[in-house]
């Protein structure tokens, strides 16, 4: 029916319609595909404020890329980087640094020091055309350390990152003897200022106010606050942007840093390995995976971890509930998937072609560290946790809600005031043993721990030794 309506439309039509009709069109057109070529033309009243602050680590580096590809869609004149760091990773910082360096021509980049760019913060200020800095700001000291020792890195690192302090501030007219003076402290320099001279000598590692800055030529100006900056460069009647991290970017710059990692990391690993050796008991599993989840969340969110890791770290999971609650005890199921979520973390943290530079070597290097170390620190860690789970207030709680502590109306026998079964002695066991748990032998109720995995409630029970007043005891059938 529409078409007939369109044919009969198009009969109606005299030549000199149907010409006007399709310049119509072509002007329509025309139109249409226009905005595509003056888009990329900055506003002239488009500034975007950017904030630089904290620590250097991936997530800042995640939201400072896509703060900048915003500003460089939404057509730009100028972008002002706002940063105050003590420093942070180097190959997010070079993330960063990278960012700016490739913006366009006509979209002026400013960095404004509002009171510290040490260390990678001060890459990030020479990757600007312009340096602005707050008075009494200061920028430099960017020799760089191990980030768990807090030693200087050897000259392979000092030699690469000074080469690329030296990059950038050719790329944007800075003094190159400035910036290789903050990373080697055997660089030597003497400069003339107004009064006399300035030099650093060898040894120490420069770090400049913002007065010495401006009289070096590193710093345009020194001013007192962002408005102050705002009026100088003509732009306090433009229209700002000011860009703020949302709610996932602020999660994702917070548990990236190494220190939430780690800690992360070590709990919910201990907690996971707490639900192998007590299955059931629910609490613990739910909060590690939560604890390992926000690790990962947080790589994800940053585009550390993609597809593939999210597949092993599911796996991993599915191997853990099987061996919870298909087949309880730590066995083949509850290693492959402690291994599978480990290495998905693992691989969450390596950055893309690590061989490429020796900062990503590091990184790798790191998280190797980070990862498994505290994988070890969670082996070692729930030797003692489940052993004095039950002194713990909180789990104390828990557990006696469930049948791991009930003591089915019986009273338990004092250890310690009556005559204890002899190894090799059988009974049965009156709740699940997982591993804590109570056993009767000889009409008699005992604290029981199983040496051996999980042995459910009426499962005869064997005594293989005593401890802290706990009898420890196998499953019977498996001597069978």
């Amino acid at each position: 029916m529409f078409f007939n309506f369109l044919l009969l439309f198009y009969k109606k039509l005299s030549p000199t319609s149907l010409k006007r009709l399709g310049l119509t069109f072509l002007v329509l057109v025309t139109i249409q595909s226009t905005p595509s070529v003056f888009s990329s033309s900055p506003t002239q009243n488009n500034i975007y404020v950017i904030p630089i602050e904290g620590e250097i680590n991936p997530g800042l580096a995640a939201f400072v890329s896509r703060s900048v590809e915003k500003a460089v869609v939404n057509n730009a004149s100028s972008i002002i980087f706002k940063i105050d760091t003590f420093g942070g990773q180097v190959d997010s910082a070079i993330q960063i640094s990278n960012s700016i360096l490739d913006l366009d021509t006509d979209i002026s980049s400013t960095a404004f020091i509002q009171d510290k760019a040490w260390s990678a913060g001060a890459l990030i200020a020479l990757s600007c055309k312009k340096i602005i800095m707050k008075n009494g700001a200061t920028i430099g000291s960017a020799t760089p350390v191990d980030g768990s020792s807090g030693k200087l890195l050897d000259e392979k690192y000092i030699s690469a990152l000074r080469a690329k302090f030296k990059a950038v501030a050719e790329q944007n007219k800075f003094n190159t003897s400035l910036a290789m003076a903050m990373v080697d402290k055997d660089v030597e320099i003497t400069l003339p200022t107004s009064d006399s001279s300035f030099s650093i000598e060898k040894g120490k590692l420069l770090n400049l106010t913002s007065t010495e800055a401006a009289e070096l030529g590193l710093s345009s100006q020194s001013v007192a606050n962002l408005s102050e900056l705002l009026t100088d460069l003509g732009i306090a009647d433009h229209q700002l942007n000011f860009v703020e991290p949302g709610f996932l970017e602020s999660f994702a710059k917070f548990v990236t840093q190494a220190s939430i990692s780690s800690i992360l990391l070590s709990i919910g690993l201990l907690l996971l390995l707490t639900e192998f050796k007590i299955p059931g008991l629910g609490f613990a599993g739910i909060a590690g995976v939560i604890c390992l989840s926000l690790a990962l969340g947080g790589q994800y969110i940053i585009e550390f971890a993609e597809v593939f890791e999210l597949g092993l770290f599911l796996l991993g999971l599915i191997f853990v509930v099987l061996e919870v609650f298909v087949l309880p005890g730590f066995g083949l199921f509850g290693i492959l998937g402690f291994l599978l979520i480990t290495g998905s973390l693992f691989l969450s943290y390596v950055p893309e072609n690590f061989y490429s530079s020796p900062w990503n070597l590091e990184r790798m290097y790191g998280s190797g560290v980070m990862v498994f170390g505290s994988a070890i620190v969670a082996l070692v860690s729930s030797v003692y946790f489940i052993e004095h789970l039950s002194q713990i207030p909180i789990f104390n709680s828990i557990l006696n809600k469930s049948d791991i502590f009930k003591k089915e109306s019986l009273q338990v026998t004092d250890t310690s005031s009556k005559q204890l079964p002899n190894i090799g002695d059988i009974g049965i066991a009156l709740s699940d043993l997982r591993p804590i748990g109570n056993g009767q032998f000889n009409n008699s109720i005992f604290d029981c721990h199983s040496e051996v995995g999980y042995i459910e409630k009426n499962d005869r029970i064997q005594v293989v030794g005593n401890a802290r007043n706990e009898l420890i005891v196998i499953s019977y059938k498996s001597k069978n």
